[in-house]
């Protein structure tokens, strides 16, 4: 049963900002506080070497030691940056997909996007890059642009987000 007379695209970005914000206050709350276990994933960077690998961590490094700021503000910054442009994608996803009742409350259910705010914990993670590469990935699969793109997406851009 398809809903009459109901704006989804206006909602679906009211409902996305509203995520949006929310998970922008819950980060620069949680920037603050000095054992959020984010933060710490995030932190993890090639200056000990070659053996805890995080290229996130490094570029955020780089980018507090050019600017002289801290490096929790720019950590968060990227979090913030990252999540956003995550739910932008998600609202690019769902924007031309014909809503119905059953879908609506599968959207609404706190395992899908309200999760990462009902567990603070998984807020920002890196898994984040996993999800914004699937769903670019699918984006760019559906043009109609011929094999090389979706290959050149498969061979190098999603085993580079795998290891990030």
């Amino acid at each position: 049963m398809a809903l009459t007379n109901f704006n989804q695209s206006k909602y679906l970005k009211i409902y996305l900002g509203i995520l949006a914000v929310l998970s922008i206050y819950w980060l620069y709350y949680k920037s603050s506080v000095g054992n959020d276990s984010t933060i710490s994933e995030w932190i993890i960077n090639y200056q000990g070497g070659f053996t805890r690998r995080g290229l996130p961590g490094e570029i955020a490094f780089h980018v507090a030691k050019y600017f002289n700021t801290s490096l929790r503000f720019v950590i968060f910054i990227f979090q913030s940056a990252t999540y956003v442009f995550y739910l932008y994608l998600v609202y690019f996803f769902f924007k031309k997909t014909k809503l119905n009742l059953i879908f609506i409350f599968a959207f609404f259910t706190p395992i899908f996007l309200i999760y990462h705010l009902a567990e603070l914990e998984v807020l920002a993670r890196k898994e984040l890059f996993m999800f914004i590469g699937m769903i670019w990935f699918y984006e760019v699969s559906k043009r109609r642009s011929g094999y090389l793109k979706p290959l050149i997406w498969v061979f190098l851009i999603l085993p580079l987000v795998t290891i990030i």
